[in-house]
């Protein structure tokens, strides 16, 4: 109801109708296809290539131990910034991911697919994030939740 004394033109309550349905129809076609997604930043760091344990920095500030695995570099994968390493250091992430990203600072030892990356275990059935000598940095990734 309005109050006392206030009118409202029908072509004002068509318009406000007219968009509050358009909103509907928005929302509506965002659940069914794709949905809301949700995403935390997640910060790795790791000594060096070498390490087995590493730090997971996750949403306000909180920090965690992950225990990272050495595993040889596919031959599918060596180029020649990482021929000379044998092995490269992968860390598990916990949840899906899109960009991985050096943070701090820029090395230009490091080179996204050739000595750092991502990758998706199907056994294990986790999200890693690889570096490989020469590379040293400080990654930093977003994880995608559904809502």
């Amino acid at each position: 109801m309005l109050p006392e004394g206030t009118k409202w033109s029908a072509a004002a309550s068509g318009m406000y109708a007219d968009r509050f349905v358009k909103f509907c129809i928005i929302v509506a076609v965002v659940r069914l296809t794709d949905g809301w997604k949700r995403y935390e930043t997640r910060v790795l760091d790791c000594p060096d290539s070498n390490a087995t344990s590493c730090t997971m920095e996750l949403p306000k500030g909180v920090k965690q131990n992950i225990n990272c695995r050495r595993e040889p570099i596919p031959d599918s994968e060596r180029t020649k910034l990482n021929k000379d390493a044998t092995h490269r250091l992968a860390c598990p992430v916990g949840c899906k991911i899109h960009i991985v990203q050096q943070t701090l600072s820029l090395s230009r030892k490091c080179l996204n697919f050739s000595t750092f990356g991502k990758y998706y275990d199907a056994t294990a059935k986790d999200w890693y994030i690889w570096m490989c000598d020469p590379c040293r940095a400080v990654f930093k990734t977003n994880c995608e939740y559904d809502e």
